[in-house]
């Protein structure tokens, strides 16, 4: 394919992407973002699957981004459970980590305040648990997160 071919397969993928993501489902099969909405609805399922308890108030989930894999087509995010019931003393609260395949949410992994390290393994992104350090604003990375090939396990 010449590169005016290319541009042009990016330019309607784009366009069809907007048109069509009028729901969350088609929105994550286009790459876009995973979305608080989303996160909500399938939050219950979510933490059973990472054997994280239920509390008598749901915890705020908070989304962040992250680009694990390289593939434009999937969408990745880090999602954090701030709950006073989930969260340890210094507020080190629980992370998953959300993929999206095909409009579909999985959690691949879960951690304490996860952060995406420069490392990589198997063509995705190492995570770092972080626990807080004795210098303010300064949180260590004390455990590191690869991929199996199915999930993230240390």
């Amino acid at each position: 394919m010449n590169r005016t071919s290319l541009v042009s397969l990016a330019l309607v993928t784009v366009l069809a992407c907007s048109s069509f993501a009028a729901t969350p489902a088609s929105a994550l099969a286009c790459g876009a973002r995973i979305d608080d909405a989303s996160i909500r609805e399938a939050l219950p399922s979510l933490l059973r699957t990472e054997g994280i308890p239920a509390t008598a108030t749901p915890p705020l989930a908070m989304v962040r981004p992250a680009e694990l894999d390289g593939d434009p087509n999937t969408a990745e995010a880090l999602v954090d459970l701030v709950q006073g019931e989930l969260c340890g003393p210094a507020l080190v609260c629980p992370t998953l980590v959300i993929v999206s395949r095909g409009g579909e949410l999985r959690s691949v992994g879960s951690g304490r305040a996860l952060v995406v390290l420069q490392s990589s393994r198997a063509g995705y992104r190492d995570l770092g648990d972080q626990s807080p350090s004795l210098i303010p604003f300064m949180p260590v990375v004390t455990r590191v997160l690869q991929w199996s090939g199915a999930r993230y396990s240390p």
